[in-house]
């Protein structure tokens, strides 16, 4: 019983999956969907000068987890957009949670 209700998530999973992709595709058979890079963040970290280290903490985050695995989003195939901004941006939130990032 137990096998056919993960046989059936993992079907159920797939299908809304591959749907959700494919209405997502712009259908002009072309695999990029954006040539343009992501340079906007999201602000939540504020930068003191051009120095990405230099950046004010927040009081509120305290080191909780032993490490994180990250992918930027958007980084993936058939995306590929994710810019250098956000990226640095996730890596100063994260640094105030972990010290082990595997990327």
């Amino acid at each position: 019983m137990i096998t056919i209700l993960i046989i059936l998530g993992v079907a159920l999973g797939v299908f809304f999956g591959t749907r959700n992709s494919k209405s997502g595709s712009s259908g002009n058979g072309n695999s990029s969907s954006n040539d343009t890079v992501n340079t906007a963040t999201a602000g939540v970290v504020e930068q003191q000068g051009n120095d990405p280290s230099q950046f004010t903490k927040d009081p509120k985050l305290k080191q909780s987890f032993y490490g994180v695995a990250y992918t930027m989003m958007d980084a993936l195939y058939p995306d590929c957009n994710e810019g250098l901004p956000s990226v640095i941006e996730d890596m100063q939130v994260l640094s105030q949670l972990t010290n082990r990032i595997r990327l």
